[in-house]
């Protein structure tokens, strides 16, 4: 009986030591999905900051176009 008592103690000690791992296993996991995440966030914002700075090169663009345009009209007077 006693023996017994023993076996099923270890057995339960051994499954929550399995348990543990799986729950470790399990946390390293959703780490690893949350760097993934948080990484993906950041190539997204740096596309958008990528985006906007092209933007704002096109307008100054069309706008030194612009200037040449009416210095122009300004010489052929």
């Amino acid at each position: 009986m006693q023996l017994e008592s023993e076996e099923a103690k270890q057995r339960e000690a051994v499954a929550l030591r399995e348990k543990n791992i799986a729950l470790q296993e399990k946390d390293t996991a959703l780490q690893e999905k949350d760097t993934a995440l948080q990484e993906k966030d950041t190539a997204l914002q740096e596309k958008r900051a990528a985006q906007q700075r092209e933007q704002i090169a096109q307008q100054r663009e069309q706008a030194a176009l612009a200037e040449v345009e009416r210095l122009k009209a300004l010489l052929n007077r």
